[in-house]
């Protein structure tokens, strides 16, 4: 969703970029955290996908503006003008001209969004706010807590859930950092 608001506002521009600018900022005005628990209160016991599915409809506002602007910067660039000239669809310009130079961008924001979703995921299962019957890792520090693991010195249930979700954290940020270095060698 965050493709197609943001590359085709941004290079279809007028009409549609208005529009979709509208609903992008309606989406960057409302806060994340607040919005999150307020959902995973309403849906007591929601499973993970519907946490997961709140979580992508409040990041949309951010990666489309990213991809719209970039979008903008590439549209009046001399091989997509070449392109229009040459009379290639507008389907064809964007996904074979435009989408292959945001690679990096767009690899990024799924990257941080797939961190967000997961950190984001475990966060309202620690405090309590999700099914606490799923096995994730926010439930693990759920019931750690409430077990007192630390009080009774099983400190390994803390630590494993924590450092699976720093190691989560640190590989995606390697592989984007390998995307970015295959998709702009420079």
């Amino acid at each position: 969703m965050q493709l197609v608001l943001g590359v085709f506002a941004g290079y279809v521009g007028g009409v549609f970029d208005t529009v979709a600018s509208a609903v992008t900022n309606v989406f960057l005005v409302l806060p994340p955290l607040p919005l999150l628990i307020i959902l995973a209160a309403y849906l007591r016991g929601g499973s993970l996908l519907e946490l997961i599915g709140g979580d992508h409809d409040h990041r949309l506002g951010m990666g489309a503006k990213v991809l719209r602007s970039q979008a903008i910067a590439l549209r009046d660039r001399p091989f997509v003008q070449a392109a229009r000239i040459t009379g290639e669809s507008r389907w064809h310009i964007v996904f074979a001209h435009v989408v292959p130079n945001m690679l990096g961008i767009i690899v990024s924001n799924f990257f941080g969004a797939a961190l967000f979703a997961v950190l984001a995921e475990a966060g309202l299962e620690f405090i309590g706010l999700g099914n606490i019957n799923d096995v994730t890792w926010g439930t693990m520090l759920y019931w750690a807590q409430e077990g007192d693991a630390i009080l009774l010195g099983a400190w390994v249930w803390l630590l494993v859930p924590g450092l699976c979700l720093a190691l989560l954290g640190t590989s995606l940020g390697l592989l984007n950092f390998a995307v970015d270095e295959i998709a702009n060698p420079a």
